[in-house]
């Protein structure tokens, strides 16, 4: 029976700890794993349907690693001299989510394969109407084809990664490898982990048929994240 398992949350938070979960969970378990993001990397595209046949899961990342997502990644992301607004991106997102859920997840979940996706369509209601200028309005965003296709693809369970807006602009600096994201600002990174607390927001998803659990790692070390990543995942794949 396939599974739809997905990390949300704020810069900086440790969403990162997920993918590598994910990629231990399937070596250890010895399933063979469809890693959508390396196969982007090498292939400049996205899989056809076919080529998914034979995975026991998927790996997947919102936006899509190539195609609208990556030139979402490139262009409207990271800072530059150009601006895109709110309902812009909006657009943006659930044009690429339409292909990529219609080439990908959604094939991956009728073949029964587990999908476990580094975001979803959750990003884009918690980010997006708050993204200035021209926020998007959540019914007006939820309304897109794109958005509402993903709305319609049950997530059976959801970590939202969060941390203090501080401690996530501490770790922002502290990387290696910058991503320079025009959300990488103190006030909007509050926003946005109100957002991901916030009662409709639970409702939004929990009526839909997902379980959420929140994981605050403002004080937590490397390992207690990683534990508390492992225990996500063992619940979700019960």
């Amino acid at each position: 029976m396939s599974k739809f398992i997905v990390a949300e949350g704020n810069e900086g938070a440790g969403k990162s700890f997920f993918l590598a979960e994910v990629r231990a969970w399937a070596a250890r378990e010895k399933k063979k794993l469809f890693d959508l993001i390396l196969f982007a990397e090498q292939e400049s595209r996205l899989p056809a349907p076919e080529e998914l046949k034979g995975y026991d899961a998927l790996l997947s990342q919102e936006p899509s690693p190539a195609w609208i997502g990556k030139a979402i990644r490139e262009e409207m992301v990271k800072q530059s001299e150009r601006t895109y607004s709110g309902r812009e991106m909006g657009e943006a997102w659930a044009l690429d989510r339409l292909i990529l859920y219609r080439r990908v997840i959604r094939p991956a979940l009728e073949m029964g394969l587990t999908v476990f996706s580094d975001r979803s369509v959750a990003s884009s209601l918690v980010y997006q109407p708050i993204t200035k200028p021209d926020p998007i309005p959540l019914d007006e965003l939820m309304a897109l084809p794109g958005q509402r296709l993903a709305l319609e693809t049950k997530i059976d369970a959801m970590a939202v990664y969060l941390v203090d807006p501080d401690e996530s602009l501490r770790r922002l600096e502290a990387r290696e490898k910058k991503d320079d994201a025009v959300f990488e600002k103190h006030a909007f990174i509050a926003q946005v982990d109100e957002r991901y607390r916030s009662e409709w927001f639970r409702k939004m998803f929990e009526s839909r048929g997902t379980a959420i659990e929140l994981i605050d790692t403002t004080h937590t070390t490397t390992e207690e994240t990683q534990q508390k990543t492992r225990t996500f995942l063992a619940h979700a794949l019960l």
